[in-house]
C-alpha cells in the first residue's frame, strides 16, 4: 500500500485579503479623525486665546490711561484740553512736569501717545507736529468729559473740552477693537 502524502502548498500570497484591507482603511480612518479632531481642537483655541489677549491688551492699555488720568496735576501753563478723539493734561513723571496727549486718528485707527516737557512749553518750543509713540490698534475711540455746570447747577457731559475751561471732574473712553467693546469712566480725584 502506498500511502500518499497530502502535500499541501502553499503559493505565494500576492496582496492582501479583503479583511486585512477594511482593518487597514478602519485603523488609517480613526487616526485621521484623531489628528484631524486635534488639529481643528488646537485652530478653535488658538483663535479663542487670540481673543481674550486682545481683550487684556485693550483692558490693560485703557488702565494705563486711566491711571495717568488720575495722577495727573493742575499745572496751569500745560492745563487740560480734550475732544472726542484726544485728550491732553499734565502729568507728574519722577522730578518732571509733562504734557500727556493721548490722540486717536480713525484713518490708521491707531492710538498714540506724546509727551512734552514742561520747559518746552513756557519756552514756546513745543513740536509743532505731533509725533507720539503708538499704544493700541483700536477700531474706534471716543472721548467726553464731566463736569460741574454751575449755571445749572448740574453734572453735564461734553464732547470737548478747552484749555480755559479748568479741569474737568472726570473723562469717559468708549472703544471699540474688533468684537471687544470697552467703556470706562476715568474720576480725577482732585477736581
Amino acid at each position: 500500500m502506498l500511502k500518499r502524502k497530502n502535500r499541501v502548498t502553499l503559493s505565494a500570497q500576492k496582496g492582501f485579503t479583503l479583511i486585512e484591507l477594511i482593518m487597514a482603511v478602519t485603523i488609517f480612518s480613526l487616526v485621521a479623525v484623531g489628528i484631524a479632531s486635534s488639529f481643528f481642537s488646537g485652530i478653535k483655541l488658538w483663535n479663542k486665546a487670540k481673543e481674550d489677549i486682545a481683550a487684556v491688551s485693550l483692558f490693560l492699555s485703557v488702565d494705563s490711561i486711566a491711571g495717568e488720568l488720575r495722577q495727573s496735576a493742575n499745572v496751569k501753563p500745560i492745563g487740560f484740553e480734550g475732544s472726542a478723539t484726544d485728550v491732553s493734561f499734565p502729568y507728574v513723571s519722577g522730578n518732571a512736569v509733562l504734557k500727556v496727549t493721548y490722540k486717536f486718528d480713525p484713518s490708521s485707527k491707531r492710538l498714540t501717545r506724546a509727551t512734552v516737557p514742561l520747559k518746552d512749553i513756557i519756552a514756546e518750543s513745543e513740536a509743532q507736529n505731533y509725533q507720539g509713540k503708538e499704544v493700541l490698534s483700536l477700531d474706534d475711540l471716543t472721548l467726553s468729559y464731566f463736569y460741574f455746570d454751575k449755571i445749572s447747577g448740574k453734572y453735564l457731559w461734553k464732547d470737548n473740552w478747552a484749555k480755559n475751561d479748568g479741569v474737568f471732574t472726570a473723562v469717559k473712553l468708549h472703544c471699540r477693537s474688533g468684537n471687544e467693546e470697552f467703556s470706562r469712566t476715568v474720576f480725577i480725584p482732585w477736581s
